[in-house]
């Protein structure tokens, strides 16, 4: 991930905070959620450095967040255990 993504990523998040917060509201929430995710993907995959889903870029954008916010230890044991349930 470049600076570049990581700047849309602040900027896009700060603008609809809903989204970096996971909590979307009424019935449309679910619906929201996805369209903004999509607007999302399409400003990170329109930089020219290749392209990424737009699950793949919830899971870079929501790991590398956690991750900026755990210690190491505790963002490997998280790494770990999501491993495991997936095993």
């Amino acid at each position: 991930m470049r600076d570049s993504h990581w700047d849309i990523i602040l900027e896009y998040m700060e603008a609809h905070n809903e989204l970096a917060t996971g909590k979307f509201i009424g019935a449309a929430g679910r619906q929201n959620n996805k369209k903004l995710w999509q607007s999302l993907t399409a400003k990170l995959n329109s930089l020219g450095y290749g392209s990424k889903s737009t699950e793949k870029w919830q899971k870079v954008s929501i790991c590398s967040i956690i991750h900026m916010f755990l210690s190491p230890i505790q963002y490997n044991l998280m790494i770990s255990l999501e491993y495991q349930m997936h095993s």
